[in-house]
């Protein structure tokens, strides 16, 4: 595995093409093989905000364009407002997609 190096920002989340909550990211991402880019990070949210654990279809739509594909490892969530992620879909290995 290669590392990339990280990415984050802001978008809004969304479950089944239905908006739940905008959030703000980070995202380390990593090449697994030629063709398999993914990534591991978190997302957090106001606090309060419906809880995003165990949650199927989850889409982060960036506000710089991209729209990844969300899982959330692990069960429980860090606390009502960050969400471990991992990235399944949506990322670029172009080096001009993420910082050192």
């Amino acid at each position: 595995m290669r590392y990339l190096g990280r990415m984050s920002g802001s978008g809004e989340l969304r479950c089944n093409g239905e908006k739940i909550v905008r959030a703000t990211y980070d995202i380390d991402g990593f090449v697994r093989s030629p063709t398999s880019v993914v990534g591991t990070g978190e997302v957090r949210v106001p606090a309060g905000s419906q809880r995003l654990t165990g949650r199927k279809g989850v889409q982060l739509f960036t506000d710089d364009g991209r729209v990844l594909d969300l899982g959330f490892p692990g069960g429980a969530a860090q606390n009502d407002a960050v969400s471990a992620i991992d990235v399944r879909g949506g990322l670029d290995a172009a080096p001009g997609s993420w910082r050192r």
